[in-house]
C-alpha cells in the first residue's frame, strides 16, 4: 500500500472552475444590469443592448442616426466587469468609442469592486468606486480621439478584472464602443529553484511555495534535492489546481518521504496548465528549526501533459451498486481513456466494477471489469461505443473504506479524451430576475439544478451541449432590517462534460425595510362613566414582524366637561417597533348618562341646630356629603338664615337656610336646614348694698328708693343688642 496520496481529497476534481467563462466571441451586457463575465481572450466587447438597439455596430460620426448598433436610450446605468481566468490579467483595446457628452458616460476601473452611481450627468464624482479609475469620459473625453491623444486606447488590469460603468440617457445616442479583449496569462515558473526552506511553526499548514505554474499547454513537475520533515508526524502536502487554488486543489501528496527525508521525491501535476503548490503540515511538537532538519529545496520543470484531466475519488462504507463516478467525453470528443494513478479497494471485502455506457446507464452498459480490489494503480480502461462514459460502480461492506480508514488509499484517475469531433459546447446564461422579499422573509435556497435555475426565471441558451451543473455563492448581506438589505447571488453554470466550460451571472436579492406596525384600537364604546372603561394597551390588536413592539394607550383629549352626559374621551393607542416605526389608532369613549339625570345624591347633612342667638347661627359645609354619578367633585353653598317664625333673636325664633350641592356637570340638589333659638328674658340685677328696703311697710318710701336707685341696677339680656324697657 502506498502512502503517496492523501487519505481524503479536498475536492473530487483537480480542475477548479473559473467564475464564468464566455465562449461567445461577442460580449455585450443587457442594458441596466450589473454582471461579471470571465473571458478567455479573443472576444469583442461592445456597448450594452436592450434587445433592439446597442451592441455591435453603430454610427460614430453623428448622434441619433437611427442605426440599430447605436446604444439604447434606456435612461439606465449598466455595470459590466470583465475578468480573466485566475492568475491572468485582462487587456481591452478600443477600436471605436463615442458617447454623448456628460449626459452619457463611460468610466473604466481597474478591479471588480462595487460602483456607486447616480442616473444623471457624469462628472468627477459620478460614478465612483474604490478601485483605481482608468478613464472617465465626462472628464477625460467622450470620443476615441480623446483616448488616442491621451495614449490610453488600451486598458490593462493589475488584479485580473476591469469594470466598465456606463450611463445612457433617454435623449440622445450614438455608436458606443467596440473593443478587442485579450488575456495575459500567468508567468511561467518552469525551470526554477526553490529553497532552502526551514519551517518553524507548529500546529499549522505552512506554505513552502504556492502557484508554481507551467508554460501554457504544459504540465509542471517538481524534484526535491534536499529536505527533511519530522518522520511520522509532519507531512509534506502537495496540491494541483488552477492558479490561486492552493489547498482547495487536488492533493497529490500527503506524507513524509522516506523516514522523513524528501530527497529524490518527484511530484507532477499531469494536466496541462495546472499549478503545483507545496505546504508542510506541522504538528504541535518539533519543527525544522528546533530539530535542525535539513531545509527543503527543490526544482521545477515543465513536462508534456499526460492527461486532459484528473479526478479524485474516495468510496464510503455500505455502498451497494453505488455509482462512484461517471467519466464522460468532453465536448467535441466521442470517447475517453482512463488510467488509475493511485488508489485501492479493501481486499476480499470491497470491490469495484467498471462499465462503458451512456451517461446514467449504470450497470446496464458493457462490463469492462468486475470485482476489482486491492491496489488499482496502473489499470487502464477505454469506452466501447462513441458517446459512452466510463462508469465506476462500488460495493463495500460496513467495516472500513477509503472514507473511514487511513489504510485505504484514495483513487486518482487520469483522463484522456479520444475521438475528436470538432464540436464544442457554447452557451450563455441569464440569471433569474431580482428577487424582492419582505422584511422577515427567509432568503430562499438557491436553485441547484438547471431545471430549478430556469424555473426561477433563469435562461441557459446553448448549442452542442449536454447537461449542466448549477452552483452559487451568496455575498454577505449588506444593510439591516430597518433600512432594508440585499445580497448578490452569483451563479456558476458548468458544462457537465467539461468542468472548465463555465458561465457566471448575478442575481440581486433585495429585502425591503421592516414595515410599519399596524395597530387597531378597541371599538368605540359608550358607558355611564368614561372612567368605567378599561384603557389597556393589551386591548389593541397589533400586527408586526417585530416581537419587541411597545404599545401605549393615553387619553389625549376630551370633548365637553369630563364625565358629564354626552362628553367623550379620545384614547390614542400607539405601537412603536424596534426600528422606530410608529402606528396609531384611536378609540372614542362616550358618557351616555341621560341629560338631566345623575345629579348629586346627599349622603350626609348637618342636623337642625338649637342656639341662643341669631349671631350663633353657622353654616356647616363640612358636614355635607354627597355622591356624584362618576365620582366627581362637589361644591356646597347655603343661603343666609331667614326668620320664618317668632321674633328675631327671641326665644323659640326659627330660622331657615337652604343648602345647594352642585357637581362638576352643573347638576344640583337643595336641602333646608332649620335652627331654633332658645333664650330667657332680661334679668334685673340690683347692687348689693341697695337692695335692702327700709320701711318695708311704707310703700311710697319703697317706690322712692327704687326710683332713686334704678339707674344703679343692671339688666342682662340673652342676646347682644336686645333692648329692655
Amino acid at each position: 500500500m502506498s502512502n503517496t496520496f492523501t487519505k481524503f481529497f479536498s475536492t473530487l476534481c483537480c480542475l477548479l472552475l473559473w467564475t464564468g467563462v464566455l465562449q461567445s466571441q461577442q460580449i455585450f451586457s443587457t442594458a441596466g444590469i450589473t454582471e461579471t463575465i470571465t473571458v478567455m481572450g479573443g472576444e469583442t466587447f461592445y456597448d450594452a443592448s436592450d434587445g433592439v438597439s446597442g451592441g455591435p455596430g453603430g454610427d460614430c460620426t453623428t448622434t441619433n442616426s437611427g442605426n440599430p448598433g447605436d446604444y439604447p436610450n434606456c435612461n439606465c446605468i449598466t455595470v459590466t466587469t470583465l475578468c480573466a481566468p485566475a492568475g491572468s490579467e485582462i487587456s481591452v483595446t478600443f477600436n471605436t468609442f463615442r458617447v454623448f457628452g456628460n449626459f452619457d458616460w463611460l468610466t473604466i476601473y481597474d478591479g471588480s469592486g462595487p460602483v456607486t452611481a447616480t442616473n444623471g450627468s457624469g462628472n468627477a464624482t459620478n460614478p465612483t468606486s474604490g478601485d483605481p479609475e482608468l478613464w472617465n469620459s465626462s472628464v477625460d473625453g467622450d470620443e476615441l480621439i480623446d483616448m488616442t491623444n491621451a495614449g490610453m486606447v488600451t486598458f490593462t488590469s493589475t488584479n485580473g478584472c476591469l469594470t466598465f460603468a456606463s450611463r445612457f440617457s433617454g435623449v440622445v445616442n450614438t455608436c458606443g464602443w467596440e473593443a478587442a479583449v485579450s488575456v495575459i496569462g500567468p508567468p511561467s515558473t518552469c525551470t526554477s529553484s526553490f529553497g532552502p526552506f526551514c519551517y518553524d511553526q507548529t500546529n499549522a499548514v505552512i506554505p513552502v511555495a504556492v502557484d508554481i505554474c507551467p508554460d501554457p499547454g504544459q504540465a509542471i513537475q517538481i524534484d526535491f534535492t534536499a529536505g527533511q520533515v519530522e518522520n511520522n508526524f509532519d507531512e509534506l502536502q502537495v496540491f494541483c489546481g488552477a492558479m490561486g487554488s492552493g489547498t482547495t486543489g487536488t492533493q497529490i501528496y500527503n506524507a513524509f518521504g522516506t523516514a522523513g527525508d524528501l530527497t529524490g521525491l518527484s511530484l507532477s501535476c499531469l494536466v496541462p496548465d495546472q499549478c503545483i503548490s507545496v505546504y508542510v503540515n506541522s504538528d504541535v511538537t518539533v519543527t525544522c528549526a528546533t530539530n535542525s532538519f535539513t531545509p527543503i529545496e527543490f526544482t521545477s520543470s515543465c513536462i508534456p501533459p499526460s492527461f486532459d484531466n484528473t479526478i479524485g475519488l474516495c468510496y464510503d462504507n455500505n455502498e451497494v451498486s453505488n455509482v462512484l463516478a461517471e467519466i464522460c467525453p468532453a465536448p467535441g470528443f466521442t470517447g475517453v481513456d482512463i488510467e488509475f494513478l493511485a488508489g485501492e479497494f479493501e481486499t476480499n471485502f470491497d470491490d469495484l466494477s467498471i462499465y462503458s455506457g451512456p451517461a446514467g446507464s449504470g450497470t446496464t452498459g458493457t462490463l469492462l471489469a468486475m470485482d476489482l480490489d486491492g491496489d488499482l494503480t496502473g489499470l487502464t480502461f477505454s469506452t466501447v461505443n462513441p458517446g459512452d462514459c466510463i462508469i465506476l460502480i462500488s460495493d463495500s461492506d460496513g467495516i472500513v473504506s477509503c472514507a473511514s480508514s487511513a489504510n485505504i488509499d484514495p483513487i486518482l484517475i487520469g483522463i484522456t479524451n479520444t475521438g475528436s469531433t470538432g464540436a464544442a459546447c457554447v452557451f450563455t446564461v441569464d440569471c433569474p430576475p431580482t428577487l424582492n422579499l419582505m422584511a422577515g422573509d427567509a432568503i430562499p435556497a438557491a436553485p441547484a439544478t438547471d431545471a430549478e435555475f430556469t424555473a426561477a426565471g433563469g435562461l441557459i441558451t446553448s448549442a452542442g451541449c449536454g447537461a449542466f451543473t448549477v452552483s452559487s455563492v451568496d455575498s454577505p448581506i449588506t444593510g439591516d432590517i430597518c433600512s432594508g438589505s440585499n445580497l448578490i447571488r452569483t451563479f456558476t453554470i458548468t458544462d457537465m462534460a467539461d468542468p472548465t466550460n463555465t458561465q457566471t451571472c448575478t442575481q440581486m436579492i433585495d429585502v425591503s425595510p421592516q414595515a410599519d406596525p399596524i395597530i387597531v384600537a378597541p371599538a368605540d364604546v359608550a358607558a355611564n362613566c368614561i372612567s368605567d372603561v378599561d384603557i389597556d394597551p393589551d386591548n389593541a390588536i397589533v400586527t408586526s414582524i417585530d416581537p419587541s413592539v411597545m404599545v401605549t394607550a393615553v387619553v389625549t383629549s376630551f370633548t365637553g366637561s369630563p364625565e358629564c352626559p354626552g362628553s367623550t374621551a379620545i384614547v390614542t393607542y400607539t405601537a412603536t417597533d424596534g426600528c422606530g416605526n410608529v402606528a396609531t389608532d384611536t378609540q372614542i369613549i362616550t358618557n351616555n348618562t341621560p341629560a338631566g339625570t345623575g345629579g348629586p345624591v346627599i349622603t350626609a347633612f348637618p342636623p337642625a341646630d338649637t342656639v341662643d342667638c341669631f349671631i350663633n347661627l353657622t353654616t356647616n359645609f363640612n358636614q355635607v356629603e354627597a355622591t356624584t354619578n362618576c365620582g366627581g367633585p362637589i361644591s356646597v353653598t347655603a343661603t343666609p338664615p331667614v326668620l320664618i317664625s317668632g321674633m328675631a333673636d327671641c326665644n323659640n325664633a326659627r330660622y331657615l337656610s337652604t343648602y345647594t350641592i352642585t357637581d362638576d356637570c352643573g347638576r344640583s340638589v337643595t336641602r333646608d336646614r332649620i335652627c331654633v333659638l332658645r333664650n330667657d328674658g332680661p334679668e334685673f340685677v340690683c347692687p348689693a348694698d341697695i337692695c335692702v328696703i327700709e320701711c318695708p311697710d311704707n310703700t311710697d318710701m319703697i317706690q322712692t328708693q327704687l326710683d332713686a336707685y334704678a339707674d344703679l341696677a343692671t339688666v342682662n339680656t340673652s342676646c347682644v343688642g336686645q333692648t329692655v324697657t
